[in-house]
């Protein structure tokens, strides 16, 4: 849309007739401003009309992130004259937070109780990460209570605290555990079905955060496989190694002695079906360090589908807990949150984690049909 100039409207006659001819607007700037949206920016634009003067626009919000933006500040009316009656910029909204920050996460987190009063406090992000908010999150009896935290920024603080407030008396409450699930692809795309499914049941109704290379397809292939792998290694809290033929059947290495060339070679259904092997290994050593230290083994974790065995576990994960899915989906939720099934005088049942009650969840009827399915192909 351009608009008319003045003779356009008042006729060709006479062009001297426009008298308010004003110059281009000068000294264009864009200003971010704060915007509680995290997934958007908003913006304000300044020019200068004379030397004298400072005009400031409406707030633009909902900017999308990652993106550039053309500003062009344009005098009304146009004049006869069409050079220089407008001023343009471009400016780029800032990257999506997690390039930055993806790979951090709150190290330290205390929590205080005092009768009903529960303190928590945990150390903050690096200002270069430009983190200005924060939330919590805490699970019982199948709810969450949601509280914002914003820390004040003017203070030079490292740390926050914060109190958790209308908590029920006499209820355990949890915070989510960031779980790793392992697997191998060599069983073939049923059983990769079944591990996903299970993922999926495990967040939704186990209140843990999972991590899942098929969910993280774009920052496997940034870091590399085994780059990720380690990465999420060594920040999780729990391990969880899905074991299976596959897995545990290891090829030889081209040209071994013994090798019947008539034997058919295990299918690969993916590019981590010979990884994953180099990924147990890794896992294994880490279980042999902390054994050997005396540290505890709770983070590591080995389990089967009902279609495996027990001795599709490797060697290397021998000294750790194991279970089978989806009968121990109880005892694995008292793992990862570490909470007494059993004590005196009484027995905690988790409804929708009983072996009658999972499948009739959405989540769990497709894992149970997943599972099926994989059982049908093994």
């Amino acid at each position: 849309c351009i608009p008319w100039p003045c003779f356009e409207l008042l006729g060709n006659e006479d062009r001297e007739i426009c008298e308010h001819f004003v110059h281009a607007p000068n000294d264009v700037k864009v200003e971010f401003v704060d915007d509680p949206n995290l997934k958007s920016d908003t913006v304000v634009v300044s020019w200068k009309p004379s030397s004298y003067q400072v005009y400031m626009s409406d707030p633009f919000p909902g900017l999308s992130l990652g993106a550039q933006f053309a500003v062009t500040v344009m005098s009304l009316p146009v004049p006869e004259k069409w050079e220089k009656f407008y001023s343009s910029t471009t400016f780029s909204t800032r990257k999506i937070g997690l390039e930055k920050c993806k790979h951090w996460y709150p190290r330290h987190v205390e929590v205080q109780q005092e009768g009903t009063i529960v303190t928590v406090t945990f150390n903050l992000a690096p200002p270069n990460l430009g983190i200005r908010n924060y939330f919590s999150l805490c699970y019982a009896n199948g709810k969450k209570e949601y509280k914002a935290i914003t820390p004040s920024l003017a203070e030079n603080q490292t740390h926050h605290s914060f109190q958790l407030d209308g908590l029920q008396e006499g209820t355990n409450y949890t915070c989510e555990p960031r779980l790793l699930i392992c697997y191998s692809s060599r069983d073939g795309p049923a059983h990769v079905k079944a591990v996903n499914h299970f993922g999926a049941f495990v967040q939704k109704h186990m209140a843990t955060q999972v991590c899942l290379d098929l969910w993280d397809s774009l920052g496997v292939a940034e870091e590399g496989y085994m780059a990720w792998y380690c990465r999420h290694i060594r920040d999780s809290d729990f391990i969880l190694v899905i074991c299976s033929r596959g897995l545990k059947r290891r090829p030889e290495p081209p040209g071994a002695e013994g090798d019947d060339e008539g034997e058919e070679e295990p299918l690969s259904f993916g590019p981590d079906a010979r990884m994953s092997e180099a990924v147990v290994q890794l896992i294994g050593e880490e279980v042999g360090r902390a054994k050997a230290r005396g540290q505890d083994l709770s983070k590591y974790m080995a389990a089967v589908f009902q279609y495996s065995q027990q001795a599709d576990i490797p060697v290397e994960l021998g000294l750790v807990q194991h279970y089978t899915l989806t009968r121990d989906l109880a005892l694995l939720f008292s793992h990862l949150h570490g909470v007494a099934l059993h004590r005196p005088g009484g027995h905690l049942k988790i409804a929708p984690l009983s072996e009658e009650g999972f499948a009739e969840l959405p989540a769990g009827a497709a894992l149970q049909s997943a599972i099926s399915d994989a059982e049908a192909t093994m």
